[in-house]
């Protein structure tokens, strides 16, 4: 009996909690949703490529709808004057677009995963439509 116990149990684990980051860009995105509505910096840095930081500025968490995934077929953007294309701008990454919600206001957002070692993290992101 104990071992099926055992053996419900590593199968509900397995299931129930993604490993982030994770070999699915979406549940990569999704761990760190989890994490920036924690305020949590150590587990959004295990997700984040060279985590910038995080400024929390928002008492309301966000509801959040993915509305579209893209494939970059080609570098974002143009190497910079030292000949290097930012991170989050390589060919090959995914950008996810992402509308939060929050109560009196919304807004899209792109996010941008770039693979590495098998698994999915979070390169950058940039918000649609701001002032600049």
């Amino acid at each position: 009996m104990n071992r099926y116990i055992v053996l419900l149990l590593l199968f509900v684990s397995a299931c129930g909690w993604a490993e982030c980051p994770s070999i699915d860009p979406e549940e990569t995105l999704d761990c760190y949703f989890k994490a920036v509505d924690a305020e949590d910096d150590a587990r959004i840095e295990k997700v984040f490529l060279n985590f910038p930081g995080y400024h929390f500025n928002f008492s309301e968490k966000p509801k959040r709808e993915i509305h579209k995934k893209v494939t970059l077929a080609k570098n974002l953007v143009d190497p910079m004057p030292n000949g290097e294309v930012p991170i989050w701008a390589h060919k090959g990454n995914k950008e996810i677009w992402v509308k939060e919600v929050y109560p009196n206001w919304s807004h899209m957002v792109s996010f941008y995963l770039k693979q590495k070692q098998g698994k999915w993290y979070v390169a950058g992101y940039s918000a649609h439509n701001q002032p600049e």
